[in-house]
């Protein structure tokens, strides 16, 4: 239910009602206020530093597909998924929660006015495995006390957040998010800190130990049925200095001009990254994703960058590769959508260190799933392109064999809406940091013919990102090592 405008005359105002309505309901109820913050551009280095040096749950999302910018602070409503089901189980809460709210206005729908509250979090690439980083469970969305959204920093939203229950003190609810809103209404300056912010303590795998895995998994797909599996490394890092997390975003925000650069913050952890991968984006019925699969490095010079472009485009093995992967999300799309297209835009992405082969894929829901974006998460999640193929052979080859948990490496990171509408990520190109310590991912498609080395070195490739962005020294050259 919404209030009518002009109906409550302050957040508070409405928490009141809320509190009321929860006694007569013997439920919690949802209150989300907008209102405009102050008038004036927002300076993003500094609201990520403020954001960086708070302590609360934190949400940083920038997407280059839609434009739209959100930094949530706080919790006001935690829904968790576990196992299998995890995001039928969110998704199910989502809708379950939506029928008592309350807003001061009607929230416009478009790239720019998503419809509030917003659910923002992530899921863990498998159910299941333990995640030894136990801040990141399987499957956690939350609504933040305070979020600030954006498509222009001119032009900033904030929307503030509460579960009112009919036990609380709804001044006291209110003041909560109050609080969390101050931090996204500071200006500090952004903190400097020493230069390398990190230094590599380790690989593991190391690198005997992958080259060793990778022939074991080309083994195992010679001998049928497993046609490809994704293995993935970890570079383990020693942090220097403050706010490496805020250091960190404030690099990416500033270096990537594609894909999205993402940053969750669960019990004074971080997991952030910059990740050219879509899973799906869902807005108005209509679907959008694309199949990514196939690397080669960038190079300095424009005719060598180009050569390894008309390579991807060109070779068959990177075609077998590339097509497994459009073919999956087309046959997942069809279940639940009309109108499936492909291609279209870009055949080739190019990133800073790295090239992938990439086909746009579009389509219509139907009607709108149960779940929105959920359920069309909960259809192509994981995909080919960082589990493998056959799916469920891959899952299980990778569960016996890589030696560590992803945790939300390569899982759904993102938004969705009170529309079920939204966005969600493949958080891959990723870090996670804690305390002193970090470790960066990265992940190479193994099939039939792969070689260890060649595969060590793309992996290397994709790692730069984040290690740039953590500050550790990185050798120059187009295909060496990177640390």
């Amino acid at each position: 239910m919404t209030a009518a405008p002009g109906s409550a005359g302050s957040f508070e105002d409405l928490c009141l009602r809320a509190h009321e309505e929860a006694r007569r309901r013997r439920r919690p109820v949802m209150v989300s206020w907008h209102e405009d913050p102050a008038r004036c551009a927002i300076d993003v280095p500094a609201l990520l530093a403020a954001v960086a040096d708070d302590r609360r749950r934190a949400f940083v999302w920038s997407s280059r597909w839609s434009g739209l910018t959100i930094l949530g602070v706080g919790t006001a409503l935690d829904l968790h998924g576990h196992g299998v089901d995890r995001f039928t189980q969110v998704g199910r809460s989502w809708r379950r929660h939506l029928t008592t709210s309350m807003s001061n206005a009607p929230s416009p729908h478009s790239p720019e006015h998503p419809a509030r509250p917003l659910l923002v979090g992530g899921f863990a690439f498998q159910a299941d495995a333990g995640h030894p980083l136990g801040a990141f469970p399987d499957g956690l969305m939350w609504v933040p006390e305070a979020q600030l959204t954006w498509t222009s920093p001119q032009s900033p939203l904030l929307t503030l957040n509460a579960q009112v229950a009919e036990s609380d003190d709804p001044v006291a609810v209110a003041e909560r998010a109050r609080t969390s809103a101050r931090v996204l209404a500071g200006r500090p300056q952004p903190a400097a800190g020493p230069d390398p912010l990190a230094e590599l303590v380790q690989e593991l795998p190391s690198a005997r130990e992958w080259r060793a895995l990778v022939l074991d998994a080309r083994k195992a797909i010679e001998a049928g049925p497993l046609t490809k599996v994704v293995l993935s490394r970890q570079l383990l890092l020693r942090t220097h200095g403050p706010q490496v997390a805020g250091h960190a975003l404030r690099h990416l925000l500033a270096s990537q001009d594609t894909g999205a650069v993402f940053g969750v913050r669960l019990a004074q952890r971080w997991f952030l990254g910059a990740t050219p991968e879509c899973l799906v984006r869902l807005r108005a019925g209509e679907v959008r994703t694309h199949g990514l699969a196939g690397s080669a490095p960038r190079h300095a010079d424009p005719v060598d960058d180009e050569r390894y472009a008309d390579w991807l485009r060109t070779d068959p093995k990177i075609h077998r590769e590339h097509a497994v992967v459009t073919a999956h999300v087309e046959r997942k799309l069809r279940d639940v959508c009309t109108d499936v297209q492909t291609g279209g835009g870009n055949p080739v992405l190019k990133l800073p260190h790295v090239q992938h082969r990439q086909t746009d894929i579009r389509a219509v829901v139907r009607q709108p799933p149960q779940g929105g974006l959920l359920e069309l998460a909960r259809l192509l999640h994981p995909t080919p392109a960082v589990g493998g193929h056959p799916g469920h052979l891959a899952l299980d080859w990778l569960a016996r064999h890589e030696p560590f948990d992803r945790g939300w490496y390569a899982g759904p990171v993102g938004w969705m809406d009170s529309r079920s509408e939204g966005e969600l990520a493949v958080a891959i190109r990723s870090a996670a940091v804690s305390g002193h310590r970090a470790a960066v991912y990265a992940g190479c498609g193994i099939v039939s013919g792969s070689d260890p080395d060649e595969e060590y070195a793309e992996s290397s490739l994709k790692m730069r990102t984040m290690l740039a962005a953590l500050g550790v020294p990185i050798r120059t050259g187009h295909t060496g090592t990177t640390a």
